[in-house]
């Protein structure tokens, strides 16, 4: 049996450790151990320069999903519209599963009813939270599921996690570029250090590209010793590096979050989080308990949470607490439970 997969995972940088290429990654080993004597024809979805000129790259992904007995996607809306418009053959549709980062099928269901009636005949639509499935079931679809996202994180290193005991070390970690709120980050740090007679330090970790490494220098670190760029982690050691922090800021508004690997990590840390109330955040968080929701591009408000976890020990080792807890409903066994029952009826029918 033969399962054509399409993700981010990122052939071409073996560094890359965004959000998608990690999450895609995953899958991708989650498929490979569940269906040991099926063959999984994993493509990079990012698709090469010039491909929708020559075709090349639409003609390859087309044969992979025909001669596949289940494909699985792991794409973007752009992607996805490409798929369905100019590569997938109708009779195909029925044997394609695709995973949704984010709220945009939401949109496509109102939006494009072109589009809206081939997702509704693929077989199943995987969405990351049980409201969406909600919202896409009252809008007249009967294939979704939920398949939240997950890490494969090893028990000896959760087993090594730490409560935080008090605030004093704060970082940034995701894709390092303004729509994650990293200029926010640094700004509330600063705001807060102005008064405070125990300042706090800011390392900005996760994957900057070349052009954006003036506007780290110039709007972010912008000369302050206690705010630095830390580089990229070790996504198999990048749980035990942010449980030496005290607390994950993470004021993103960049407009493709789904359900953030960040948050994930942050949780499984430990750590206090203080997020923006975009997207899929706040139904990960809940503010004041495990952390705290804030709107978009207020570093004003992120300094005020921050004074408060500063001022109160015992509120950073209870979020710290709640979070070690936390994570534990996003652990792999009931993802990969879903994952197994939507292809295991495919492969075999």
């Amino acid at each position: 049996k033969k399962i054509a997969y399409f993700g981010h995972i990122d052939r071409r940088r073996e560094c890359g450790q965004d959000g998608q290429t990690v999450h895609s990654r995953t899958i991708l080993s989650s498929l490979q151990r569940l269906f040991p004597d099926a063959l999984v024809d994993a493509t990079d979805s990012v698709m090469p320069f010039g491909a929708e000129k020559d075709h090349s790259f639409q003609i390859g992904m087309a044969a992979s999903v025909r001669d596949a007995d289940a494909a699985f996607l792991l794409v973007t809306p752009y992607f996805l519209t490409l798929f369905l418009e100019k590569i997938i053959a109708a009779e195909d549709v029925p044997k394609t599963v695709i995973l949704c980062d984010g709220e945009w099928p939401l949109r496509y269901a109102d939006e494009a009813p072109p589009l809206r009636n081939q997702l509704k005949r693929l077989r199943v639509i995987l969405v990351e939270t049980d409201r969406l499935q909600i919202q896409l079931t009252a809008k007249g679809f009967s294939n979704v599921r939920t398949l939240y996202n997950y890490r494969l994180f090893k028990a000896e290193t959760l087993n090594a996690i730490r409560p935080r005991s008090k605030l004093c070390r704060c970082v940034v970690y995701s894709r390092v570029i303004p729509e994650k709120g990293v200029a926010e980050a640094a700004q509330a740090i600063r705001q807060y250090n102005k008064n405070a007679d125990r300042p706090l330090t800011l390392d900005i970790c996760g994957p900057l590209s070349r052009m954006d490494e003036r506007w780290l220098d110039t709007q972010c670190v912008n000369g302050d010793p206690l705010i630095r760029y830390r580089g990229v982690l070790n996504p198999d050691t990048a749980i035990l590096t942010l449980n030496e922090y005290d607390c994950l800021i993470f004021p993103t508004y960049f407009f493709m979050e789904g359900f953030p690997g960040t948050i994930l990590e942050g949780l499984a840390a430990g750590l206090p989080i203080i997020a923006t109330d975009w997207n899929l955040n706040g139904e990960i968080l809940k503010d004041g308990e495990n952390g705290y929701l804030v709107p978009i591009k207020r570093a004003d408000i992120i300094c005020e949470k921050l004074a408060l976890l500063a001022g109160n020990d015992a509120l950073v080792q209870h979020m710290s607490r709640e979070n070690i807890k936390r994570c534990q409903d996003f652990n792999p066994a009931g993802a990969e439970k879903v994952l197994y029952e939507v292809l295991h009826e495919l492969i075999l029918s």
